[in-house]
């Protein structure tokens, strides 16, 4: 998990490289670093967040292919596949 993971998490690592290096906005408004690292650190707590939800839905989604073919397995409450074609 912790690799399928990687790529959310360690956007934080350059973004936090954009935050230090920077002296000042584009824009016209006070920068502050506190502001842009709670900003990365909300960003990134997301983005794992969500990684983390694809990598379960498709664990849970390996696991009914192994043998469970319903969409329970999946979260849902529908019954098998097979068993709506009748």
């Amino acid at each position: 998990m912790l690799g399928f993971l990687a790529p959310a998490y360690t956007a934080g690592i350059w973004l936090t490289g954009i935050g230090m290096v920077g002296e000042r906005l584009l824009v016209e408004l006070p920068y502050r670093r506190s502001i842009y690292l709670a900003a990365v650190v909300a960003f990134v707590a997301v983005h794992t967040w969500h990684a983390y939800l694809a990598y379960d839905w498709v664990r849970r989604c390996e696991g009914a292919q192994q043998g469970d073919q319903s969409d329970e397995a999946l979260g849902g409450t529908q019954p098998a596949l097979q068993d709506r074609r009748g």
